[in-house]
């Protein structure tokens, strides 16, 4: 037997005779139970038509009604008799095919009799007259049955007792026509339909008379039959099967025995096996109901008790009104709180509603968001203002929801208003001073960035001149002045640094980038900057980083650098002997991103745990003394933390006083995979020049004007100046230039207004490039917006300018290198960096390669010729030999070089002249690594 549903036999405790549903007295007479809405038709009707009438209303039958009186009736086994096969069928008048005559019966005939009449007849349907022949109603078999009574008995009967015949089983296949004939002439009510699976289907008379008026007489019934067919075991109760049919609106079961087919019952079937009998007594059912009903009348009463007693203590008003809000059915006394009104004036005199509370202003927007949450059956949460009783405005807070009928029409509003006036006072408060505190913020910006604008025009002035100065001849004491000159423009310069990225964090705007670089390099410009004055104090400056860290990472090395350099120079600070150790190792790795943990320990002062708590704090120091002592404006470490917070991690301290001080912190980085890139450009500018190249300076300050003639001169640029805007603008009508150096802030014309007008006469080819002490994110991005190509900030810095130069300067033609290209792979000098040459020539290999040809030839004899200073005691000279050597080295990646003389450099400036021959022996050891590395590896390499 094929998966049929299945419903199992009677589970236990069913055979308790408790049912009691309506009427069930077997003597009822008929009249009590059966149909006065009747369909009825006219005999002239389609069959077609009533067909689809009965199918639509679902009726089992039509009575056919002529001058009032009842003269036939058609049914869904009439339905069966029709000719599918002819379509003319469907149009004939339902007389020529109506059973008549029609069977009737009396309107007093008991249910008992009406069973047997049924039994004997083989009808499903009787119509009701009176003595006087007038129609009562339909009555039929379904309804005797729901009516009779006889629980018991269908409750102790089986299904298995009562069926007689085994189902007529159709093909799938067999058309809807055929089927019909089949039902018709076996005086059958359904047929099963078997399909190629071994599943089962029915087609009752019902389904029939739904295909008539559809007019499908040649489709095959596998289709149209209901699926899955509802089964019972033969050994269910009638109770149960009768039950079944009910619950599942179905008119017919399959009846299993041991899973074989074995019959089909319907409510006929259950008729025509049982007896009528009687039903427990009505009396102790009413009983019983009456009882109940006490019990949830008192329960009632108790909940709206409750219910009312804690509205009552609510704080705000509790209502229900009609949809419109205007007629109140219910208001708590919270109403009294938060309108100043009663609830009976909302209630009996309907003097007042929500919607006349509401202030005008807001009334149009409540009425909105509360249509639209009902159209969308969703709660709605307001705010608004009402006004009080006694002509105060006040806020409220408002909840509601809509409730609808079964058709999903609005019936009521049911909500709750709260008074939140001081909320709303506290909350404009706190609004106002955020508005005051941003405004104050924003002067406090402003104020900082004219004062860094301030300082950065004459810096520039001071920066440029030692520059230029420290090129010409100078003694050791010379030398030591101009030292302390550029230590102090330094140490200004990082101030006002650390002054603008304060005011970048509090404005929210500081940045953090994602380039790609290698930790090597930072480490090295880190150890690079703060060997000297390390050094100079007699500490030992240690880096331990871990070998298994990634080559290359993803992140911002100038904050990264910006940090560790600020931790260690902190260190040595505060530190008079011993150590700094400076370690990198890794915490935890994953394919696209590196935790890493950095730590800078020295052995110096120390700090207490209260000194400890407000380091990281702005404008904060250990105390006093420390300032007085040390300098410093307490910015630094706050800086720090917003970077190494922006950057993904956290720092912290470890000290004790007088036992040294463990500053660590985490950054998360991302792993580059590839090194298709080289890091971030090299620090010292090539020795680069621009024979024929012409350059605008456009400055109104006569300093300036003199610093950033003489750098340009020195690269061999052709330099014109002038001291506005609108000279400028005339030169530029005169003459072509190849690049314009802008200041932004000047008299009469400023530098944006110039560059409009320069764009407007030369369009893009001529670079326009600022130069100006506005170095804010907001500057640089306005000085692009008004066409500018770049944005150099002041004191500019000579490498930054020589690099610009080189961005969008291009070199003479004969001072380019010719030949064919070199790969770089045969570029691996000792003692040089091969990345930082990349970066320098742009990644020409052929032009890397001239510049360390150029550096052999002009300090091939340097060792020799500078041994001879050393033993002369001429330490002006050696200083100013060591500091060429020292910016070519830096220039071109040989970084022990570098670094070599720095240290030496310092020296002989008379910072340490005790340490000078110690260290000429690294600075000369360095550099015959790299004279006899490029001797040997320049024959070597090709072109």
């Amino acid at each position: 037997m094929a998966p049929m549903h299945t419903v199992d036999a009677d589970p236990p405790g069913t055979t308790e005779y408790t049912l009691l549903r309506g009427l069930a007295q077997p003597d009822l007479p008929v009249s009590r139970v059966l149909h006065r809405e009747v369909l009825t038709c006219p005999p002239e009707q389609s069959l077609c038509s009533a067909a689809a009438q009965m199918a639509e209303r679902r009726f089992s039958s039509i009575v056919v009604v002529e001058h009032g009186k009842p003269v036939g009736i058609w049914t869904e086994r009439d339905a069966l008799a029709i000719d599918f096969a002819n379509a003319t069928t469907f149009s004939r008048p339902i007389r020529a095919v109506m059973s008549a005559p029609v069977r009737t019966i009396p309107p007093d005939l008991p249910l008992r009799e009406v069973a047997a009449r049924f039994r004997r007849d083989h009808v499903r349907h009787y119509v009701v007259v009176d003595g006087d022949g007038e129609f009562q109603g339909i009555v039929s078999q379904t309804d005797v049955v729901m009516n009779q009574g006889a629980e018991q008995y269908l409750r102790l009967r089986t299904v298995g007792s009562i069926i007689k015949r085994e189902p007529l089983v159709l093909e799938h296949s067999t058309s809807l026509r055929s089927a019909a004939h089949h039902m018709r002439n076996e005086g059958l009510d359904a047929v099963v339909v078997r399909y190629p699976d071994d599943d089962y289907g029915i087609i009752t008379e019902r389904d029939v008379v739904r295909l008539v008026a559809t007019r499908c007489g040649n489709t095959a019934i596998g289709p149209l039959a209901s699926r899955p067919l509802l089964a019972v075991d033969a050994d269910s109760s009638l109770y149960r099967t009768r039950t079944l049919l009910t619950q599942n609106g179905v008119r017919h079961i399959a009846v299993l025995r041991e899973g074989a087919l074995v019959g089909l019952i319907g409510f006929t079937d259950i008729l025509a096996g049982m007896e009528l009998a009687y039903v427990e007594d009505l009396r102790s059912a009413l009983y019983d109901l009456q009882q109940e009903v006490r019990e949830r009348t008192a329960a009632l009463h108790e909940s709206d008790r409750a219910m009312r007693t804690l509205l009552a203590n609510l704080p705000g008003m509790v209502y229900r009104c009609q949809g419109d809000r205007l007629g109140m059915e219910f208001v708590s006394d919270g109403a009294v709180a938060v309108t100043g009104y009663h609830p009976q004036e909302f209630l009996q005199d309907a003097r007042i509603n929500l919607d006349q509370l509401t202030h005008p202003q807001d009334l149009a927007a409540v009425r909105r968001d509360i249509a639209q949450a009902v159209a969308a059956h969703e709660a709605f949460t307001l705010t608004y203002r009402i006004r009080h009783r006694n002509g105060e405005e006040r806020w409220v807070w408002e909840q509601g929801r809509g409730m609808y009928d079964e058709r999903g029409q609005l019936l009521r509003l049911e909500g709750y208003l709260n008074d939140i006036s001081p909320m709303k006072r506290a909350e404009q408060a706190m609004l106002r001073a955020k508005n005051e505190a941003e405004a104050a913020n924003r002067t406090k910006s402003e104020f900082l960035a004219r004062i860094s604008h301030e300082i950065r025009t004459p810096m520039n002035a001071i920066s440029g001149m030692a520059h230029l100065l420290a090129d010409t001849e100078l003694d050791m004491r010379q030398s030591d002045y101009l030292d302390k000159i550029q230590g102090a423009a330094h140490h200004l310069m990082r101030l006002l640094n650390d002054v603008l990225d304060f005011a970048k964090i509090e404005a929210g705007k500081l940045e953090v980038e994602s380039l790609r670089f290698g930790l090597d390099r930072v480490i090295r410009e880190v150890s690079a900057t703060a060997a000297v004055s390390s050094e100079s104090k007699g500490l030992h400056l240690r880096f331990r980083i871990a070998p298994d860290l990634p080559e290359y990472l993803i992140g911002d090395p100038l904050r990264l650098r910006q940090v560790l350099g600020n931790l260690v120079d902190n260190a040595i600070k505060f530190t008079d002997n011993g150590e700094v150790v400076v370690t990198a190792r890794e915490l935890q790795r994953t394919d696209t991103e590196v935790m890493l943990h950095f730590s800078v320990r020295d052995t110096g002062i120390g700090l207490t745990e209260a000194q400890a708590e407000k380091l990281f704090t702005a404008f904060t120091q250990a105390d006093g003394s420390i300032t007085r002592r040390f300098g410093g404006t307490g910015l630094g470490l706050a800086i720090c933390r917003q970077l190494v917070e922006a950057m993904g991690g956290r720092i912290w301290v470890d000290s004790v006083p007088g036992g040294g001080s463990d500053f660590q912190f985490t950054i998360a980085l991302g792993v580059a995979t590839t090194a298709n890139a080289f890091p971030s450009p090299p620090r010292q500018p090539a020795e680069r020049h621009f024979d024929g190249a012409r350059v605008l300076v456009i400055e109104d300050n006569p300093v300036n004007q003199q610093v950033t003639r003489e750098l340009l001169l020195k690269r061999g640029i052709a330099v014109d100046v002038a001291g506005d805007g609108q000279e400028g603008l005339g030169m530029v009508r005169r003459c072509d230039y190849d690049l314009v150096l802008m200041d932004v802030r000047m008299p009469g014309m400023d530098g944006y207004e110039t560059t409009r007008r320069i764009r407007a006469l030369r369009g893009t080819a001529l670079r326009v490039v600022a130069m100006t002490a506005d170095a804010m994110a907001a500057d640089r991005q306005r000085c692009l917006e008004a066409g500018m190509d770049d944005h150099l900030s002041k004191p500019v810095e000579p490498q930054a300018l020589f690099r610009t130069l080189e961005r969008y300067l291009r070199a003479p033609a004969a001072t380019r290198p010719t030949g064919p290209e070199v790969p770089w792979g045969n570029l691996a000098f000792p003692g040089f960096h091969p990345e930082i040459g990349y970066e320098l020539t742009e990644g020409d290999p052929t032009r890397y390669l001239t510049l360390l040809q150029v550096f052999l030839q002009t300090h091939r004899n340097a060792p020799t010729e500078l041994g001879c200073l050393l033993a002369a005691g001429d330490c002006g000279a050696l200083a100013h030999q060591v500091h060429k050597i020292r910016g070519s080295a830096g220039t071109l990646g040989a970084m022990r070089l570098f670094e070599a003389a720095t240290l030496l450099e310092h020296h002989l400036r008379g910072h340490a002249p005790n340490a000078v021959v110690a260290g000429y022996g690294d600075f000369e050891s360095a550099l015959r690594e790299v004279i006899e590395g490029l001797e040997s590896g320049l024959v070597a390499a090709p072109g």
